[in-house]
């Protein structure tokens, strides 16, 4: 089978009959489809580096997420992929709402059919996703082994229960210090050594997002280096000694900035990999003479006082959300707008461990809230009085989500609460909302728009009212 469609492949490049259209994959560019005429080549997104060709085996990252964000995280490593010369793949029958055993065959299948086409590199295929894609990436090599590695960004780990700790794999974890998942990262880590699995951590400034690509680069060098220490990739030294090098400057960058707490865990990292080569001792002296800092010694206190305060505040925002949805507790709103503030201020900190945390905190809200709205919209029947108190409170902690605004306008207009449904379409249109088009097209809003103070507003704020 493999040679069938190595050689239909080889024909469509390479060979044209006259009168005859060439049909070509195309290098350098995501295809969102393979130009074959079966079920399976039309769900399957692809990029082949520049320099592919059909003399060498190549290695593959085949991307986790789900059908929608697949593309657009292929688009934003196919940079990359070109410079480091990846495959990239993606399935587009990922759906959220799929099986994880659905998920799992399916990338099976693909990953089959790409290998009966292209010359890929066995040790060297690699899972990767965003979140939740990055969940499933850690769990694919141990559902199938033909996935070598995994690589997880701004995602916690699966249930490890699901993880082959006979077998274990190389792990890179991409991870903002601002993102709220950072905070169980450590935990992440421990359980990772006690199950014996090779792992690197690349933090990097950000959110919940996707990192600058010099990251990301980081982390499929830890693929090659640790396949290089395994046997699995022929031992180049001039290629360790150059990532070493790299890696140090990299160390040397964030001494220079004054990020000594990162500077230190990076240095951890780095040393966890390159003492498979014996090269790695420039990193104890710079750890030795990182501890010795003041500034390092004064980080490290400020950083585990504010880690209780971190956790107290997190289960607070936690206790008071489920307590104010179980009772439909419209008074505790002042309270969350009270929280904002004080989450504002450490945003706007001198100190940056503060001033992260802050950022953390305001992500965790954020993260929180969007969970209660997504199983909210999940149930059968809709419990819309939740949904009119989960968007009230992220128009408080997400104040240009006007989306927020427009459901709880359309909810509340539902039960004819058309008071309430005209405070927060002016708060909308006050921080600048302004699609009409979308305003008239609201759901249950059909009597609220033909109201005197409907297009009052309309006309203050976006002018030509619809009705008079």
């Amino acid at each position: 089978m493999k040679k069938i469609y190595l050689l239909f492949f080889l024909t469509l490049i390479w060979v044209s009959s006259a009168g005859a259209q060439e049909v070509a994959l195309k290098k350098g560019i995501v295809m969102d489809s393979l130009p074959f005429q079966d079920s399976v080549a039309t769900q399957i997104r692809l990029f082949l580096p520049e320099s592919f060709n059909q003399q060498q085996s190549w290695p593959l990252l085949f991307i986790c997420d789900e059908e929608d964000k697949s593309l657009l995280s292929m688009r934003y490593l196919a940079e990359l992929a070109n410079k480091n010369g990846y495959i990239l793949a993606a399935s587009k029958n990922l759906q959220d709402s799929a099986t994880l055993t659905d998920k799992i065959l399916d990338i099976n299948n693909t990953i089959s059919y790409i290998n009966g086409i292209f010359p890929l590199d066995n040790q060297r295929i690699i899972a990767g996703g965003f979140g939740e894609g990055g969940q499933l990436a850690v769990l694919l090599p141990s559902m199938l082994k033909k996935f070598k590695g995994s690589l997880a960004v701004a995602s916690l780990l699966p249930n490890t229960q699901f993880m082959d700790s006979k077998a274990p794999y190389p792990i890179a974890l991409l991870i903002g210090l601002t993102d709220s998942r950072y905070v169980g990262l450590a935990s992440d880590k421990v359980q990772l050594r006690k199950m014996y699995f090779p792992f690197f951590v690349q933090y990097f400034n950000g959110g919940h997002q996707w990192p600058a690509p010099v990251h990301i680069n980081k982390a499929l060098q830890f693929f090659t280096l640790t396949g290089m220490a395994k046997k699995q990739i022929p031992l180049d030294l001039a290629y360790v000694q150059s990532r070493f090098d790299d890696y140090l400057e990299y160390i040397d960058q964030l001494i220079a900035t004054g990020d000594l707490i990162t500077a230190m865990e990076q240095i951890e990292e780095g040393i966890n990999i390159y003492r498979l080569f014996e090269i790695e001792e420039p990193l104890w002296t710079r750890k030795k003479r990182v501890r010795k800092m003041s500034a390092y010694k004064s980080q490290r206190r400020e950083a585990s006082s504010l880690q209780l305060k971190e956790s107290l505040m997190r289960e607070d925002y936690l206790y008071y959300l489920e307590e104010d949805l179980e009772r439909f507790n419209l008074n505790n709103l002042g309270w969350w707008n009270y929280q904002m503030g004080v989450l504002s201020k450490f945003k706007d900190s001198e100190k940056l461990a503060e001033k992260r945390m802050g950022e953390r905190l305001q992500d965790y809200v954020n993260t929180l809230i969007n969970e209660y709205i997504r199983f909210h919209n999940a149930q059968e029947p809709i419990d819309d009085d939740s949904l009119i108190l989960l968007y009230m409170l992220k128009t408080i902690t997400e104040s240009t989500d006007f989306e927020a605004y427009l459901r709880v306008v359309s909810l509340t207009s539902k039960y004819e609460d058309y008071g309430t449904a005209l405070f927060y379409l002016e708060e909308a249109l006050k921080k600048g909302f302004t699609d009409k088009q979308k305003l008239y097209e609201l759901e249950h809003t059909a009597l609220l728009r033909i109201s005197p103070e409907f297009n009052e507003l309309v006309s203050k704020y976006l002018e030509d009212a619809r009705y008079d």
